[in-house]
This record gives structure tokens, C-alpha cells and sequence, in this order.
């Protein structure tokens, strides 16, 4: 099944895209990679993703941005990991298992 897009985009009619990513964008995929990790290490729930995803900016005194605005609080940081880790299973952790990144 790979060979037939590989002959298309070599013979010029097939070309693969990615969309442009924004900062904000590109800050979300760090959290995407520590959830796979969480979810490789044994993390089922979104909820264990999130505090998961915590333990690494947290000691560092580091806090996340929502809508241009530094969360202070630490629970409004795990909030608003608990909103990205469910809404990346619910949108890119099926794709990730399609395409084996993680099974």
C-alpha cells in the first residue's frame, strides 16, 4: 500500500502537505510527545496524562500559556492539560494507533 503514493509523488502527481503550524501549534505537539510517553509508560486515563505532562515544567517553575496569558495557578495548569491530553485522545491518539506510533 505504500508503494502507490511513493510512485505518485515520485512521478510528480501526489505531493505530500503539512500545514503551516503556528507557535502556539508547535508548543501543543511537546505536550502530544510527553502524552505518548505517559500512555508508553503505563498512563491509561487522560486525566494521568495530564499529571504526567506536569511533573516535567512544574518543578522548573514553568506554567503553561492559555489564550496569551500565563496560568499561575497550578490547577489551572493541570486544568488546561486535562482539556489538551482529552482532546488529544478524542483527535490524534487514534491516529497515532493507526499509523503504530503507539499501540
Amino acid at each position: 500500500m505504500t508503494e502507490a503514493p511513493s510512485l505518485l509523488v515520485g512521478a510528480g502527481h501526489l505531493q505530500p502537505c503539512l500545514r503551516e503550524l503556528g507557535e502556539a501549534e508547535r508548543s501543543e505537539d511537546r505536550f502530544e510527545q510527553v502524552f505518548l510517553l505517559a500512555i508508553r509508560e503505563g498512563q491509561v486515563e487522560p486525566a494521568q496524562w495530564a499529571d504526567y505532562v506536569w511533573s516535567v515544567p512544574s518543578p522548573q517553575g514553568q506554567r503553561l500559556l492559555k489564550n496569551g496569558r500565563t496560568l499561575d495557578l497550578p490547577e489551572e495548569n493541570v486544568a488546561e492539560l486535562n482539556r489538551r491530553a482529552q482532546d488529544f485522545s478524542t483527535l490524534r491518539l487514534p491516529v497515532c494507533r493507526n499509523l503504530g506510533i503507539i499501540l
